[in-house]
């Protein structure tokens, strides 16, 4: 009976609707813009510096807007930050670690496949720390946006077995397939650290422990390169047999840390 009331009731803050709603609100902001200084160049023939960088800048001011938005739809609850231990912080940068490690598998695939490839022979030098930085950026604001804001919000309306997909699916506008499938299996990772650690600081340190060392990998062997080939496959590791046993270490001791977060006592009552 709990639970059909759970179901039917009106919930107050976040909704499924309301979360699909923002999120596709702030895409679609980031392309009306984007497609307002297409025209505006077509008409004045400017330069395509002006359109890279307005884009860029519209994307993260645009986020950063429905951020709020968000945080006022979840009735002003900020995301929890409980208090602890040490050894979850270590868990949670190797898992960041591994998990860095273990996207290289998907990237690889892709990239045999020809799917969701992207094209290399760009010219990025006139635009170097746009293109180098600016994705970072937007990883850490979207974990910000969909685990911190719709997903607290969601957690704070529905179990976790309801909204763990739905969650996920907030990285469908990415558009390179390499970055939803990668995005998809983060975003499920850290709603499941984060409604059992009740600690958003650890999905930060989660997001900026990846970011930091995709940023290392791409001034170590250069964007261009990272794009075109498996780096830890034919560099960091030299040997594909040891590389996939590697992974398979690798994703091992990932499930079991991800698992013992949930044992962990929670300090908060998620559902309202």
């Amino acid at each position: 009976m709990e639970t059909d009331n759970l179901y039917h009731t009106p919930k107050k803050g976040m909704t499924i609707f309301k979360a699909f709603l923002l999120m596709f609100s702030a895409v679609f902001s980031v392309f009306a813009l984007g497609f307002a200084v297409g025209i505006y160049k077509a008409y004045t023939q400017k330069s395509s510096d002006i359109h890279i960088y307005f884009n860029a800048y519209s994307f993260l001011i645009s986020i950063a807007a429905f951020i709020i938005i968000g945080f006022w739809t979840n009735l002003r609850d900020l995301p929890y930050f409980s208090k602890v231990g040490l050894l979850l912080y270590l868990k949670t940068l190797v898992m960041a670690v591994i998990w860095v490690f273990l996207s290289s598998l998907i990237d690889d695939i892709l990239r045999i496949t020809n799917v969701g490839t992207i094209d290399v022979n760009i010219d990025l030098k006139d635009n170097a720390e746009i293109y180098d930085f600016w994705p970072y950026l937007v990883v850490i604001l979207f974990v910000v946006f969909s685990i911190g804001v719709l997903g607290h919000g969601l957690l704070r309306n529905y179990p976790l077995s309801k909204i763990i997909l739905i969650v996920g699916f907030f990285s469908f506008p990415f558009l390179i397939p390499s970055w939803v499938i990668s995005s998809f299996l983060m975003s499920m990772v850290l709603i499941y650290l984060y409604y059992h650690s009740q600690a958003f600081q650890l999905c930060l340190v989660f997001v900026f422990t990846k970011v930091f060392l995709e940023i290392g990998l791409s001034m170590k062997y250069g964007s261009k390169r990272i794009l075109e080939q498996n780096v830890f496959k034919d560099e960091f590791v030299g040997n594909p047999s040891i590389y996939y046993i590697l992974l398979l270490v690798g994703l091992v001791f990932f499930g079991i840390f991800l698992l013992s977060f949930g044992n962990l006592k929670k300090r908060y009552v998620w559902l309202r």
